[in-house]
């Protein structure tokens, strides 16, 4: 039997202004380009990579 490597996940968790809507269109297209998956309404996981981790700096920025 191997042993499972556990996971390493990034957690995104945004509150973001309804409007305007341009705004939380292009962070959900970014989101959903880096793979990320959404569990909930503003709740958004993707394994960890270094990768990730720098676009999802871009993301909060």
């Amino acid at each position: 039997m191997s042993a499972i490597k556990p996971a390493h996940w990034l957690l995104l968790i945004h509150q973001l202004p309804p409007k305007p809507d341009y705004f939380r269109v292009k962070i959900w297209r970014r989101l959903q380009g880096l793979g990320a998956v959404a569990v909930k309404n503003s709740v958004y996981v993707l394994p960890r990579s270094d990768p990730a981790v720098e676009d999802l700096r871009w993301v909060q920025r």
